[in-house]
């Protein structure tokens, strides 16, 4: 939110917001045996897909010598 506020980070396009959205929507209308336990299961990955979309993830030279990293590293090195 912060960095919403003072600019140094823009909203997602309206289309991104509306596929987003329509695939919650679509996880969460399945009934039944479909339905998955946990629809979010790769949390690692939409962590990572996250921190990119906000242009915190690492730089990529970083990323190859690290092949773990945690929530700490995201936004230390910010990539613009």
């Amino acid at each position: 939110v912060a960095g919403l506020i003072s600019g140094s980070v823009s909203l997602p396009s309206q289309e991104d917001l509306l596929t987003g959205l329509s695939q919650a929507q679509s996880m969460r209308a399945q009934q039944g045996l479909r339905r998955p336990q946990f629809p979010h299961g790769d949390y690692v990955g939409m962590a990572v897909d996250l921190a990119a979309d906000l242009k915190l993830s690492p730089p990529a030279a970083w990323r190859e010598k690290n092949l773990l990293w945690l929530p700490a590293d995201i936004g230390e090195h910010r990539e613009m």
